[in-house]
């Protein structure tokens, strides 16, 4: 009679369990879609998020355009008299120079998380984040100075050759390298607290 009542007992524990477990089911679906509605809620038009599809398709591209810039970008230096003659290469770097001049003005409105993985969504911290960090190097990095100088005086030598140095300066492209392995680890490690910038 024992056996048979603590047999009993045990099966409504496990009975009684698995209401509890289910209950608890229910109630974190519940918590996780009003979370989500919530979130998508109180999300500010124009900013683009890091769940965007947008921004992770743009992301990929951003990568290949900065891996090809890093072997483009020291051939263009090293032989930017003869290339510079070339249509195809010129119109290959006025591409690079305009695709990473959108990705100046996306990081001005994409958001980003901090130390918590809260979501930081206000363009002004957005903005003054970016502006302390990659602005400067970016935007030297696409600056035409080889154009405006050669519109001044193009057969001035002293002015061709101060060009060839300010062309020295498109090497910023490559610190978007560090960028990139910086975001590939940030990826790959959940507790990480760098943020995009």
């Amino acid at each position: 009679m024992v056996l048979s009542s603590d047999s009993s007992d045990n099966a409504e524990q496990e009975e009684d369990l698995k209401i509890v477990i289910q209950n608890q089911e229910k109630l974190k679906s519940i918590f996780y879609k009003n979370v989500k509605q919530e979130t998508h809620e109180h999300r500010i038009p124009f900013i683009i998020y890091p769940d965007n599809k947008f921004n992770q398709i743009w992301e990929v591209l951003n990568t290949i355009c900065i891996i090809l810039s890093c072997f483009i970008t020291p051939i263009s230096l090293a032989f930017s008299d003869d290339l510079s003659s070339n249509d195809s290469f010129t119109a290959l770097m006025y591409f690079f120079d305009f695709f990473f001049l959108s990705d100046i003005i996306m990081n001005f409105i994409t958001a980003n998380k901090d130390e918590n993985e809260k979501v930081i969504d206000d363009i002004k911290i957005i903005s003054s984040q970016y502006i302390k960090s990659w602005f400067i190097i970016d935007l030297i990095s696409i600056f035409p100075f080889d154009l405006i100088i050669h519109k001044i005086d193009p057969d001035n030598a002293q002015i061709n050759s101060f060009n060839k140095i300010l062309r020295v300066l498109r090497i910023g492209k490559l610190y978007r390298l560090i960028r990139v392995v910086k975001q590939f680890q940030q990826n790959l490690d959940p507790n990480s607290i760098e943020n995009r910038h």
